[in-house]
């Protein structure tokens, strides 16, 4: 009797561990990614519909976030110089940098937009490892 109920309670935790987890990361891409791994699904058996990210796409989707991070950090430190530089330059060329700063934080937050959509599928806890070592070899 005491296996029967240890088995039920051990299938009763393993398919409450199966509730799946959004890819989308906020903030620091990366970071977000990889730190929400421990909640995604764990299942002995896998099926890749067309919500969930294969080892390929989840490791496109690795390389993305950390060019997209090391992006953000360049955009960063140029936002400190331009604006450091705007309080005592007012010429038409400190103006022309600023726009065209400003034009590129623009198309960087339309690429984060699009990265957030295109990682909001889910997928397996332990397809990570394996998308971290391809994202790393390529």
């Amino acid at each position: 009797m005491g296996r029967v109920i240890a088995a039920f309670l051990t299938m009763a935790c393993l398919t409450g561990a199966t509730v799946p987890l959004e890819a989308r990361g906020l903030g620091h891409h990366l970071k977000a990614l990889l730190a929400r791994a421990a909640h995604a699904v764990r299942s002995l058996e896998k099926h890749y519909t067309a919500e969930f990210l294969t080892v390929p796409q989840l490791a496109e989707r690795i390389k993305r976030a950390k060019k997209l991070d090391e992006h953000r950090d360049q955009l960063e430190s140029d936002g400190a110089v331009f604006s450091s530089q705007s309080q005592v330059d007012q010429s038409s060329s400190a103006k022309d940098k600023w726009d065209k700063f400003n034009t590129t934080l623009g198309m960087h937050n339309n690429e984060v937009n699009v990265f957030n959509i295109e990682c909001s599928k889910q997928y397996y806890a332990d397809d990570l490892a394996l998308a971290q070592k391809l994202a790393q070899s390529d």
